[in-house]
């Protein structure tokens, strides 16, 4: 047969499969046999080098060697895009080719942008008894993270996490980058915080990082802001610190706004991270982002809406992509306003309103108290993720007002969750791309031998003459 329908053989082949949303590594890669699936075997024994290898399908009772030269690289690519990131981190050690490939920058950014699109998430848990990693396909099991070796306090603080890679801190201020996936992992300099009065016990210390990634520039950075108030919150000030990741220092940022104190929010949307803001100690009326990338502050007004109220919570988050209000009520319900469209004050709209009593009435518990439920993830289908009370996490559907509680095993008592997106992003190229010196580490993790195994399932109901 020759290429050329080759290639059109295995177009109407994926196309079967993909319509069967079998998508996963389970149904084109996978390390198992099985009747309907042709398996190649890389071993001593055998050939070293995959492309001269010959890759076999089953048809009855024959074997039909077909090489691997004639499989189309868009065709390889794209099903090696469409596989979790564990298995493409097993099957760069098949070969030398397949190595290039798998940790070349542009195919690492396409595999993370697909996963990313089609909400292939993860999560991370954070307790006082470590770091654990959900699966958000499956929800089955909390798996304890292998941890990096550096020094941290008893209690581990996930600053925040982008493009795969995760911040982790303690409440010291040392604080590391880390590819739970790859096991890469770089150790952030450490720096004091400055006070800016005399002494300490006299003023309130509120300490905070946010993590960011620039796209322009590719760099990752780290933002630490520390603030000081009076204890009759009539003064503060603020000191913040820049550190981009791989460098050896931090910089001290200049012309900080003084009333950029206590509204300290995780909120980073447009590549610039947002706090809320006040001055002469009244209530939040505007907003303060700073831009990660050129390092400059911004305002935007206060939305005049209805939740602006001296008896609710409110907090500055991400969600759905969006600048969004968290405005916890003090019945337990949560109400959640976004700007639609970014930096235009008049955009801002309410979406979603959960009532605690739904919610923790279908979970069996009593009444709900104080800011008891936290949106962690809304998917394309409009169902969203819960955390509740930071004990259990549910799915709730806003159409039928169902709620699916988790019972995930092998979960913590009490955790803090932050959703992540696993990829195969190094930091060190990220680095070496920005000119940056730094050195990374990986952390090594004793395995059983693993004999790897490529299985081209698309082929097994193949026949070529």
């Amino acid at each position: 047969m020759s290429s050329s329908n080759l290639e059109s053989v295995v177009r109407k082949q994926l196309k079967k499969v993909f319509d069967k949303d079998i998508d996963q590594a389970a149904g084109l890669l996978h390390l198992h046999f099985h009747h309907s699936m042709i398996a190649l075997f890389r071993s001593k024994a055998e050939d070293t080098d995959l492309g001269k290898s010959s890759r076999f399908r089953l048809s009855g009772s024959k074997l039909y060697p077909i090489s691997m030269a004639k499989l189309p690289q868009e065709i390889m690519v794209d099903i090696l895009l469409r596989l979790p990131v564990k298995p493409l981190g097993r099957f760069r050690c098949v070969c030398k080719s397949w190595h290039t490939s798998l940790t070349d920058p542009h195919f690492i950014k396409m595999h993370l942008n697909r996963a990313t699109q089609n909400d292939n998430l993860s999560l991370i848990l954070s307790s006082d008894d470590g770091l654990f990693s959900v699966n958000c396909e499956a929800f089955d099991e909390a798996k304890a993270l292998d941890l990096p070796p550096i020094q941290l306090g008893p209690r581990i603080i996930v600053v925040g996490s982008c493009n795969g890679l995760i911040c982790l801190s303690d409440y010291e201020g040392r604080a590391s980058v880390y590819n739970p996936t790859t096991r890469e992992y770089v150790k952030l300099p450490y720096t004091p915080i400055e006070l800016p009065f005399g002494e300490f016990e006299n003023y309130h210390l509120f300490s905070a990082m946010v993590f960011g990634y620039v796209p322009s520039t590719e760099e990752l950075k780290v933002v630490r802001i520390a603030t000081f108030e009076e204890p009759d919150g009539e003064s503060c000030q603020c000191e913040m610190k820049v550190h981009t990741v791989g460098t050896e220092s931090w910089r001290r940022i200049v012309n900080v706004p003084p009333h950029l104190c206590r509204g300290i929010d995780d909120a980073l949307v447009n590549g610039a991270i947002h706090w809320r803001a006040s001055r002469e100690g009244g209530r939040f009326k505007f907003i303060i982002s700073f831009d990660i990338g050129d390092e400059q502050f911004t305002e935007f007004p206060w939305p005049n809406s209805c939740f602006d109220n001296a008896n609710n919570l409110v907090t500055l988050k991400a969600f759905g992509g969006r600048l969004s209000i968290f405005c916890h009520l003090n019945n337990g319900d949560v109400e959640v306003w976004a700007m639609d469209d970014y930096g235009l004050t008049g955009s801002w709209s309410r979406v979603f309103h959960f009532k605690g009593v739904e919610i923790v009435g279908n979970l069996g518990w009593p009444r709900p108290n104080f800011k008891v439920l936290c949106p962690l993830h809304i998917w394309k289908n409009g169902k969203i993720l819960l955390e509740v009370v930071s004990r259990r996490l549910v799915i709730y559907d806003p159409t039928n007002k169902m709620v699916r509680d988790l019972c995930i095993h092998g979960i913590p008592d009490l955790f803090a969750t932050n959703v992540y997106v696993e990829s195969l992003t190094s930091i060190a190229s990220l680095m070496a791309g920005n000119g940056v010196e730094g050195e990374t580490q990986n952390l090594v993790v004793w395995m059983k031998p693993i004999l790897v195994v490529f299985v081209a399932g698309v082929f097994a109901n193949l026949h070529y003459e």
